[in-house]
């Protein structure tokens, strides 16, 4: 029940936008649980290594989703939505922005 309440607090900070809202909230769903993985990763304080790894497979799993056409329709590839999906990690998780670029970087080259 907690995962659902957190993911309450995520969902409108997303950005996402369109007419289908069952697609809709699925999205926002795969990428509130992403970022909830995440968050739970860095409370536990683990290595940077450790980190490094979570915040890539937290931008390889939104960049996996940017290549579905239904997914470009809610506005996943343009700001606001982009923007606040990969600034998540520093902006709200207090990461390191520059590694965290670097580690987007490294994906969508």
């Amino acid at each position: 029940m907690q995962d659902h309440d957190q993911h309450k607090n995520y969902v409108s900070s997303w950005g996402l936008s369109g007419s289908d809202t069952k697609h809709l909230t699925k999205l926002d769903k795969q990428i509130s649980v992403e970022a909830l993985k995440l968050k739970k990763i860095i409370l536990t304080s683990p290595p940077k290594d450790i980190i490094h790894k979570a915040v890539f497979s937290f931008y390889r799993k939104f960049y996996s989703l940017t290549l579905s056409k239904t997914h470009q329709s809610f506005g996943l590839n343009r700001p606001p939505a982009r923007d606040k999906i990969l600034d998540f990690p520093w902006q709200e998780l207090k990461l390191n922005r520059f590694e965290c670029l670097k580690l987007w970087e490294k994906i969508s080259k």
